[in-house]
This record gives structure tokens, sequence and C-alpha cells, in this order.
């Protein structure tokens, strides 16, 4: 398996990863479903903060979240924990 490295945006912030090859697809569907998230929440609420927006699309993924389904793969998993840990740098900053 190679390794590659990518930028994902995510509240229009950039941030490096290295990832499986396989797995991009599934990142890029990732990251444009949180960005679609984020813009869904702001055009509903008036929501300008980047930080709120971030938490609401965070709660809304966690409780939909694939981890409660037994089909659910090993690389889902792990990309929404990779995600998970990405959303908590930003919300940190």
């Amino acid at each position: 398996m190679s390794t590659v490295s990518v930028k994902v945006k995510i509240a229009g912030r950039y941030y490096p990863l290295n990832i499986q090859q396989e797995e991009e697809a599934t990142l890029r569907q990732a990251e444009a479903k949180i960005q679609s998230n984020i813009d869904a929440f702001q055009e509903k609420y008036g929501i300008k903060d980047m930080q709120d927006l971030l938490a609401m699309t965070l709660l809304q993924m966690a409780t939909k979240s694939p981890q409660s389904s037994p089909s659910t793969d090993n690389s889902t998993i792990t990309q929404l924990e990779k995600l998970n840990a990405l959303t908590e740098s930003l919300l940190v900053e």
C-alpha cells in the first residue's frame, strides 16, 4: 500500500494528512460532507462562528455515526477517527 500526502480543507483551513492512497476517495467524500453540513447550518441558523458550526457538524455526524452499524468496515471507522482528531484540533485553537 502506498501512502500519499493530501491537504484537506475544513472550515476554510487546510490540513495536511498522510493517508493510504485507497483511502483518498473516502476522505474527500467526508471533506465534502463536512463542508455541506457547515454550509447548511450556516444558512439555516445564520451562525457565523466557525467553532459553533464545527461543533454542530461534529455532533450531527457523531449521532449518525456508522460505528453503531454492525456492517461498518474498519477503514470507515479509521477515517471517522482521523476526522474527529482533526476537528478536536480545530476546536482547541
